[in-house]
């Protein structure tokens, strides 16, 4: 399994959930697009379900659309696992990036 930054990971009652916000210039781009379907094809059979919002939906239809599909989602989930420890993460990670994997290879 590849390392995979996610946008948002929400642990829920019944599963996990990733939350995506898609840059049009990424996903303008075939070869990128493929590398996101890859990828999601590797994060749902790891048990995660995905959301997908583009510039416009965030822009325009943040509060209307992206906001209760989450809300939605979550709660056909059974909510927010309470349980979930949650951990602080730096700004900065120990590669460099700006974000730190949920799945490594090691």
């Amino acid at each position: 399994m590849a390392t995979h930054f996610l946008d948002f990971a929400v642990y829920c009652s019944s599963g996990k959930l990733d939350v995506e916000a898609d840059g049009d210039r990424w996903h303008a781009n075939r070869e990128k697009a493929a590398i996101d379907r890859s990828r999601d094809n590797d994060l749902q059979a790891s048990g995660w379900k995905l959301l997908r919002f583009g510039t416009h939906q965030i822009r325009e239809e943040l509060a209307q659309y992206c906001v209760p599909k989450i809300v939605e989602t979550i709660n056909g989930m059974g909510g927010v696992d309470e349980g979930a420890v949650g951990r602080h993460i730096p700004i900065e990670g120990p590669d460099g990036s700006y974000q730190l994997g949920l799945f490594r290879n090691d």
